[in-house]
């Protein structure tokens, strides 16, 4: 079996190939996340524990944190979970083959982290430090890395890695990656509008909930009131004869009153015009002038005569539209009972109600209606008398001259 240990604090990895089964028998039956004493692997592991942080077994499927078995099961399992490989779809669970967090004998290979290191230096572990490529992007975790203040610059403590060059002769390339979840002028004015933005929000909810709660009392209050006078009315006497003339003599007194006041008001305003007279400007209209004022007249005129000439025919045709339906349904009422005469007896007299009802409403609307006006007839025109004819008639009238 391989035991493949890594040091967090130097970053260095190490595959180590064991196969004395005496020397992994520390490792069996425990789990992922449990932590072991390295001494019985060797002399240079003296002092050193271990923690199991997975495997594979020899087909490949990897261990997996939870299921308490030390052989293969078949899990659905949701994408980004260990074991999950990719299907066609994403977001898809999948049922997958993966490997119980228990160790036996059937694994290929066991992943370790050292927990603590012991009296002697391993080599190719942790006698020599392994700068790491990439560093963290967090703006707290750079903080935590190089024991950084919040007065302190971020930006200028990121970890550039650099790559090669595919020119020849070029230098090479230095990346860094972009600072996240830092708080700059910009973060704080974003919060500061946010904060304003709700501040306002709330500002709005209370004034409306505030008008709300006016408006219940108002009407609280208004309700309140019509009780008070319903219960006040309640108890008030039956309104006799010389209570009723009471009433009345009151109402006509008021009545006078008003109008006394009134005509006062109008003596009053009389007065006053006759005291301020109003000076009117006599102006003198050209003859141009008049004949412009007498046409604007005359066209203001005609169109009100027709607005009210249409206004006029269309209520007449709205009259007779509604008076020919009236018949047509008089008409149809009638025919049914003349047709009908072996119907039962109630339904014929509902009918006959109905078509009496009918008839008169029709009446009723054919007198409203006005008259058509008569149609004109024109005359012949008249015969040309003979010329002889008008002769004689000219020498009668000279002889009783």
């Amino acid at each position: 079996m391989k035991i493949n240990i890594a040091c967090p604090t130097t970053g260095g990895q190490k595959v180590f190939d064991i196969d004395d089964e005496k020397k992994l028998r520390i490792f069996m039956e425990l789990r992922i996340s449990d932590e072991v004493d390295a001494s019985p692997l060797g002399d240079e592991f003296k002092g050193y524990i271990l923690r199991i942080t997975g495997g594979n077994d020899k087909d490949g499927f990897p261990m997996k944190q939870g299921v308490l078995v030390n052989h293969r099961v078949r899990l659905l399992l949701k994408p980004g979970t260990v074991g999950y490989r990719r299907g066609q779809h994403d977001g898809v669970r999948r049922r997958r083959t993966v490997r119980g967090c228990i160790v036996a004998n059937d694994l290929s290979v066991l992943n370790t982290i050292v927990v603590k290191k012991g009296e002697q230096e391993i080599p190719g572990l942790t006698d020599k430090v392994v700068p790491r490529r990439v560093g963290p992007k967090r703006a707290s975790k750079i903080r935590k890395l190089f024991n950084l203040t919040y007065k302190d610059d971020v930006r200028q403590y990121v970890i550039a890695h650099k790559r090669p060059n595919k020119k020849e002769g070029a230098p090479e390339h230095t990346k860094k990656p972009k600072v996240q979840r830092i708080v700059t002028s910009r973060t704080l004015q974003h919060r500061r509008a946010y904060m304003a933005l709700r501040k306002r929000r709330w500002a709005k909810a209370r004034k409306q909930v505030e008008e709300y709660n006016a408006l219940i009392r108002n009407r609280a209050r208004a309700i309140a009131a019509v009780k008070v006078e319903k219960k006040k009315t309640r108890h008030l006497p039956p309104a006799t004869h010389l209570h009723r003339m009471y009433m009345l003599k009151k109402a006509l007194a008021q009545k006078r009153s008003e109008k006394y006041l009134a005509k006062q008001k109008h003596l009053r305003a009389l007065k006053y015009r006759k005291e301020h007279p109003i000076e009117k400007k006599k102006v003198t209209l050209t003859a141009e002038q008049i004949e412009e004022k007498k046409k604007r007249l005359l066209k203001i005129r005609r169109k009100i005569w027709h607005k009210k000439a249409y206004i006029e025919a269309h209520q007449l045709q709205n009259a007779r539209a509604r008076f020919y339906a009236q018949k047509r349904k008089a008409d149809a009422l009638n025919r049914k009972l003349a047709k009908e005469k072996y119907m039962k007896k109630s339904v014929r007299c509902a009918l006959a109600r109905k078509a009496v009802r009918v008839n008169r409403k029709v009446a009723l609307m054919e007198k409203a209606l006005p008259k058509p006006a008569p149609k004109k007839v024109k005359k012949a025109p008249a015969e040309k008398k003979p010329a002889a004819k008008v002769e004689k008639k000219a020498t009668k009238a000279q002889a009783k001259k």
